[in-house]
């Protein structure tokens, strides 16, 4: 998407691209190697495409959310099993989960 839409904006020496990583592109879990490799990757192409595009008046944003409660995050924990539990443990524990539907998306 973005190859189609940068030419236009260089033309027009304005323009936003944001970009969504995580914070998964911040720091590694385990098991989550080849997710967190992803996330990574979204936060180099961020910070290279800021540096190519600033000179052209184009600002370049990533997006990294934090824990969520989504149906990607309960599959990949093992649905409502002993990890599910686990994690909603913790993100309690962190003052990150006020309601039973904090975040759902």
């Amino acid at each position: 998407m973005s190859k189609a839409v940068i030419p236009g904006m260089i033309a027009r020496k304005t323009g936003h691209i944001i970009n969504i990583g995580s914070t998964a592109g911040k720091e590694v879990y385990p098991k989550g190697n080849v997710y967190c490799a992803s996330k990574y990757a979204v936060d180099a192409l961020t910070k290279g495409m800021r540096i190519d595009l600033l000179p052209h008046g184009i600002k370049v944003t990533q997006i990294a959310p934090g824990m969520a409660e989504t149906e990607f995050r309960s599959v990949r924990f093992g649905g409502d099993g002993p990890v599910r539990h686990r994690f909603t443990k913790v993100w309690t524990r962190c003052g990150r989960r006020t309601s039973p539907n904090w975040c759902t998306m």
